[in-house]
């Protein structure tokens, strides 16, 4: 169906101003995800590892799903942009003379434009999103993060650093777990590609902003590429580790937990 340039103009103009509201869905159905991400996250060492695997990967495709469905808006709305462009530029019936004025104007065919057909184009024919622009959403990366998994929910745990094989009573192996400077758990650990010692974040960009050039690791060989982030790498095992040992620590308080609440049950009926 083709309409005149007039109607086309006031047919795109609709749709433009209702970009948000088609996005809105998506919006609140990625909020919702967010909101479950955490419950997840809280749940886990509590319910079994399959159903968590399960519902990790159900999460991710979700979100993936919606993440590619406004992806995929933006790339419909281009096109209705493009279209609102060529309407606005089309030319304008000549003004009638002032010999025309006293009489009907006469009917001049405006330039055309086939709206339907050219949306019907931008819906079927709508490019396919790549993963690559999925796998750069902020909101799939912290999700994945989250709950240790890959962008489309599969587990990303070394079995090197599975939690059964994973031992970390305290000692000596627990400072594996902490960074030399904060004396802390690595949050967000940060590897020296050159003499390999790691580092959280935080503590490594307090030590870079002292200018200095050697590793902050107490007694490191390493005098000349550790005073700058370039020489710094994410350190992914040491973050599954990380993670691993908190688990591990949940699950024990768990147990520990469970074991008081039914020793308590044993003394309230002896009594």
């Amino acid at each position: 169906a083709r309409m005149p340039t007039s109607m086309a103009a006031v047919a795109v103009g609709d749709v433009l101003k209702d970009e948000q509201k088609y996005k809105s869905g998506y919006s609140e159905s990625r909020k919702n995800l967010f909101d479950l991400t955490e419950a997840l996250v809280n749940a886990e060492g509590i319910l079994p590892e399959k159903d968590m695997d399960k519902y990790k990967q159900m999460i991710m495709k979700a979100d993936g799903d919606a993440c590619r469905g406004m992806l995929e808006i933006d790339l419909m709305m281009d096109s209705v942009r493009s279209m609102q462009n060529e309407v606005l530029s089309a030319p304008l019936p000549p003004p009638p003379t002032s010999s025309e004025t006293t009489q009907p104007a006469p009917f001049i065919p405006m330039p055309p434009t086939n709206f339907t057909a050219t949306m019907r184009t931008a819906i079927e024919e709508r490019p396919k999103i790549p993963d690559s622009r999925v796998k750069a959403d902020k909101r799939i990366i912290s999700n994945a993060e989250k709950l240790s998994v890959t962008w489309d929910g599969k587990r990303k745990k070394s079995k090197k650093y599975d939690d059964d094989l994973l031992v970390v009573a305290g000692g000596d192996r627990a400072k594996e777990l902490q960074c030399s400077i904060s004396a802390k758990l690595f949050e967000d650990p940060y590897r020296n590609t050159v003499c390999g010692h790691t580092f959280d974040k935080t503590s490594l960009d307090q030590w870079l902003r002292q200018k200095k050039t050697k590793c902050p690791f107490p007694g490191c060989s390493n005098k000349s590429k550790g005073g700058e982030i370039k020489f710094y790498e994410f350190d992914e095992d040491m973050k599954l580790k990380v993670e691993s040992f908190k688990r591990r620590k949940q699950r024990e308080m768990e147990r520990k937990k469970k074991e008081e609440e039914e020793n308590s049950d044993d003394d309230e009926e002896v009594l």
